[in-house]
């Protein structure tokens, strides 16, 4: 019996997504597992394995089709003895919906797969693996990936091994045109923040946070060679802040208010094409060298674009954070569903004088973005003193 290859489903919020680039050929083998082709979503540039075995037939859609709605077929993948007449049948035999931007007709089936034979099937094209953010970062800047040598697992090319690449041949090469379309993380991105600046009310509350401790804290692991930064230490305090404050742990459903029990702290991650917010579940229930390593992997994740769709949406709060570009202050939009984001500044210096003496310490400005229609001011303000708390006494983020 003929399968299916349908465009996937890759978050609750996808209705329809681009076909990137097919990593197989209409007559080749298939087995369950084969990468079948690279599909961008409104978050990231997945690829989709197959499921089932078989030969490839009637790929539907042609590299770079954009808007193929869920659940569309995308491909066909015929069993021992089936020919394309089997797929044209059921082709005709189903319902058709056209993409945003879909050629004036279908792709035509090879004449390898009107006759499949076994030695003609089994040949397959010769390919280069790469991580979808390493090709479209090559794409952009003109970088043959031909002439790269990968050094991820198995000979992958990674996005370093581009501006290695670029760096070689005569540093980071400008974009190849001066327009450029809005990539869809982007459109998604844009719709999101619009409909979330609109439709909730955001109030904003601001409190400088004495970080010296923490800054000490820091490079005590430092010293240790322990990856732990201070944005590391800021998600632990915002972890056990929200359970000692639970009012602001929340989320809107409707005309209700759901409460979370858990901690899930998010942080917003620059990519190349916009940004991700991706998740460490029950960080209150998590050290601080946990944090670190989950933070690094969700990101190494997030920048080869392979997060899935549960490591990014929902949460309780997120923290984003442009201290480290000297940012003294700002002021973030909330991302649904959530009630809060926390926008963490630099840490400065600034003289103080204690029984006489002068002294230095050093101060970072926390703006709390919330949603007036599930918190309260006080009740931000509650929760940000406690943030406070935790940041200026770091020994109690160790209990």
């Amino acid at each position: 019996m003929v399968s299916i290859v349908k465009m996937p489903s890759l978050s609750p919020t996808m209705k329809d997504g681009k076909i990137v680039e097919w990593k197989k050929k209409d007559g080749d083998q298939i087995a369950s597992g084969d990468i079948l082709v690279t599909i961008e979503t409104d978050k990231a540039v997945m690829e989709l394995d197959s499921v089932d075995e078989g030969i490839l037939a009637g790929i539907v859609y042609p590299n770079n089709t954009d808007g193929v709605v869920v659940g569309q077929p995308i491909a066909y993948l015929l069993e021992e003895g089936e020919t394309a007449e089997d797929v044209r049948k059921l082709r005709n035999a189903s319902p058709k919906e056209t993409p945003k931007s879909a050629p004036s007709e279908n792709a035509k089936l090879q004449a390898a797969c009107d006759a499949p034979s076994p030695p003609k099937c089994q040949k397959s094209q010769e390919r280069i693996f790469i991580t979808p953010l390493a090709r479209r970062l090559a794409q952009q800047h003109g970088v043959d990936i031909a002439r790269i040598e990968g050094t991820g697992p198995h000979g992958r090319i990674r996005k370093q091994d581009v501006e290695n690449m670029m760096a070689r041949t005569g540093g980071r090469a400008k974009p190849q045109r001066s327009l450029e379309p809005l990539s869809r993380m982007r459109q998604a991105i844009g719709q999101r923040l619009l409909e979330s600046k609109i439709t909730i009310p955001h109030f904003y509350i601001d409190m400088d946070v004495d970080v010296t401790a923490a800054e000490e804290v820091k490079k005590t692991f430092k010293n240790q060679k322990r990856p732990v930064t201070l944005h590391h230490i800021i998600m632990r305090a915002v972890a056990l802040a929200l359970q000692d404050c639970p009012y602001i742990n929340v989320q809107k459903e409707g005309d209700s208010i759901r409460f979370l029990e858990s901690s899930d702290v998010s942080f917003a991650l620059s990519l190349d094409g916009g940004l991700v917010t991706p998740i460490v579940p029950d960080a209150h229930t998590k050290s601080l060298f946990v944090i670190a390593e989950e933070v690094k992997k969700l990101s190494q994740k997030g920048r080869a674009g392979m997060l899935a769709p549960h490591e990014f949406q929902g949460g309780s709060i997120c923290v984003t954070n442009l201290g480290m570009y000297g940012v003294k202050s700002f002021s973030a939009i909330i991302n649904p569903p959530q009630a809060s984001i926390l926008a963490v500044g630099a840490a400065r210096s600034f003289p103080y004088v204690k029984n006489g003496l002068l002294g230095e310490k050093r101060l970072m400005n926390c703006t709390l973005s919330a949603d007036h229609r599930l918190v309260d001011g006080v009740v931000a303000a509650e929760f940000l003193q406690c943030i406070k708390e935790y940041l200026e006494a770091p020994i109690l983020l160790t209990i």
